[in-house]
């Protein structure tokens, strides 16, 4: 075993000061041949980082059938999201589990085709680690796959990811802020597919853009097809800034959510929601909750279109509705709007478009 030392150190801005940010202590190479390993989880387990002395695990071009756990203090980066990939077929095991104070990067983490069971690309089970600049793919499962599944009590900041999946690109029940990322949901089959499924935790999003194209062929004998684009529920709250949500769904008893809130809470800044499909029923905005004020959703400065419900919300619910456009029919049930335009730019100062 070998170890190439780094003496390197950066400057960085904390609290208008700067000061010295250690750089990798160690820095571990991967590689197929000519490497110090040949797999990467024989590159972490072979290391020990510390706040003073962090490792850099770095992983040459190629395709690594692997699982992997990282460990604290252990940064893991490829050479490029089309260059570097870890895969595995193993049901009920992430592809890939982050440690807290760990950087992954520059990679692509995919799991595809297992036999049974739920799966997952990428887990981030506690802690704080960053995730940035990766494509995490999970597809063709027997049951959901999940791209990347935030676990409670984390706290990971993602950023420029691509995320692509058959049935969930974000699971969140936890503290998770996304930048800058694109979601792909490609569902057929499987009864639907969700870009971003808020179980419960604290999501915020911003310059996000979610795709979910949800299909079911005619004939099949299986639960209603159903695309969301974002998903919230056990009192989740999302936040969206600056972002794009758009599902699709298609096929017979079809229907496509935007934005659905199920007792929980939502605040959209800026940004673009819209549903529809072949013969679906679709919601831009929907708010539902089986107790009083607990599901609330706030639109602002943004634009909603959807061919059944622009926004749709039942008698416990609360959502209000400023200084955006509404391309579709009229909101139903208890919705609050001020400054609000239709799809003909109709300005409506203190009512909702009739």
């Amino acid at each position: 075993m070998k170890f190439t030392a780094v003496c390197l150190f950066s400057l960085a801005l904390v609290g208008g000061t700067l000061r010295l940010a250690a750089a990798p202590s160690y820095i571990v190479t991967v590689a197929k041949s000519g490497g110090d390993y040949s797999t990467i989880q024989a590159a972490i387990n072979a290391v020990t980082g510390t706040v003073s002395q962090p490792v850099l695990v770095r992983v040459a071009p190629g395709i690594y059938s692997e699982t992997v756990t990282m460990k604290p203090y252990v940064d893991v980066e490829g050479a490029g999201e089309g260059m570097t990939s870890i895969l595995s077929h193993d049901s009920w095991i992430p592809t890939l589990t982050t440690a807290d104070h760990s950087e992954l990067r520059s990679l692509t983490v995919e799991w595809s085709g297992g036999k049974e069971g739920p799966a997952w690309a990428i887990q981030i089970p506690s802690g704080s680690p960053s995730v940035r600049n990766v494509t995490a793919i999970g597809q063709h499962g027997p049951y959901y796959v999940v791209a990347v599944n935030c676990k409670h009590p984390s706290s990971p900041v993602l950023k420029n990811l691509t995320l692509q999946s058959s049935s969930y690109g974000l699971w969140n029940d936890a503290e998770t802020t996304l930048v800058d990322s694109s979601i792909t949901i490609y569902a057929s089959d499987l009864g639907g597919g969700d870009g971003i499924y808020n179980a419960g935790g604290l999501v915020v999003l911003r310059n996000v853009t979610v795709d979910v194209n949800s299909i079911r062929r005619e004939g099949l004998d299986v639960a209603p097809n159903l695309a969301y684009g974002i998903a919230g529920a056990v009192s989740g709250i999302t936040r969206l800034y600056g972002s794009r949500v758009s599902a699709t769904a298609n096929g017979r008893g079809s229907q496509a959510y935007a934005l659905s809130e199920d007792a929980a809470d939502a605040e959209v800044y800026n940004s673009v929601l819209s549903a529809g499909g072949d013969g679906a029923t679709s919601y831009g905005v929907q708010t539902i909750s089986g107790i009083p004020e607990i599901a609330h959703i706030r639109v602002h400065d943004s634009t909603v279109t959807a061919g059944s419900y622009t926004v749709f919300g039942n008698a416990t619910s609360v959502t209000q509705i400023a200084a955006s456009q509404l391309i579709g029919p009229s909101p139903v049930g208890p919705v609050t709007c001020a400054g609000v335009s239709d799809g003909t730019y109709t300005f409506y100062p203190a009512a909702c478009p009739p």
